[in-house]
């Protein structure tokens, strides 16, 4: 068993890393300020973990709690770009100070490897495809400035204090416990809301019911930065519009494929 830590992790992402770290036995702590994330992503498995309520900028709470642990699941950040260019001061200290603390404690407890939530933000407005590790970044905002710096202390931590970190650029991830009102939610938690919310009065209302055209690259471990799905063309999201009256009774109202 191994101890782990996992910053934001009652947030969506968060959460469910640490549901897969419960499942597989090991000890988990999370660390998270719930300024977007809800302890009730947590429920399930709330009295196998130990919930810290706190902030990646306490550099003195990330100095005791540090010790021991094995990896950090670094999720913690200020994700949101309007918010970042209306206060960017916040944003800096959240994901630069923040990470560079949370790196910093890793360091001085011999933690064995630290992975990070960077981002596809880092590409900016890259025509290039596919998407690849190696690209330079063109941050558009000072979010995307945040994230791509974190890349940059990351393999600075690794270089220079042999710290192993590793960062995952995210694109477009949905799933359970995706609050549908955020601004990285996206179209698809909009859709199953829609969805699940098809007992309300209106007589008549127009269901999207998404199917999503997957491509997944054969060979584990290759890097999945891919912008294009089968046979060049990119991943696409088909709804079929539907219409249903208080029997219950529904019609196909439309099609159309969105690319």
């Amino acid at each position: 068993m191994s101890r782990y830590i996992v910053t934001g992790g009652a947030g969506f992402i968060g959460s469910h890393i640490t549901e897969t770290l419960v499942g597989q036995g090991h000890e988990v702590v999370v660390l998270d300020d719930l300024s977007t994330g809800y302890e009730h992503n947590l429920a399930a498995f709330r009295d196998k973990i130990e919930f810290i309520k706190g902030s990646i900028t306490d550099e003195a709470l990330l100095q005791k709690i540090m010790p021991g642990t094995d990896v950090v699941f670094h999720q913690g950040a200020l994700a949101s770009v309007p918010r970042s260019v209306a206060e960017p001061l916040a944003s800096n200290d959240v994901n630069i100070t923040g990470t560079l603390k949370v790196f910093i404690a890793a360091k001085e407890a011999g933690v064995r490897r630290v992975v990070y939530a960077a981002s596809s933000s880092a590409y900016g407005d890259s025509e290039t495809l596919p998407k690849r590790e190696d690209m330079p970044g063109k941050p558009l905002s000072p979010y995307a400035v945040t994230k791509y710096v974190d890349e940059l202390y990351g393999k600075v931590f690794t270089d220079i204090y042999d710290l192993p970190t590793v960062g995952l650029r995210y694109f477009n991830v949905f799933g359970p416990r995706q609050d549908p009102k955020s601004e990285y939610a996206a179209v698809i938690p909009l859709f199953i809301a829609l969805y699940g919310g098809r007992g309300a009065a209106d007589p008549w209302r127009r269901w999207a019911i998404p199917r999503l055209h997957l491509h997944r690259e054969r060979g584990a471990g290759q890097p999945q930065g891919r912008g294009r799905g089968r046979q060049g063309r990119r991943p696409g999201l088909q709804c079929g519009l539907w219409r249903e009256d208080r029997s219950g009774r529904t019609g196909r109202e439309d099609s159309r494929a969105h690319r």
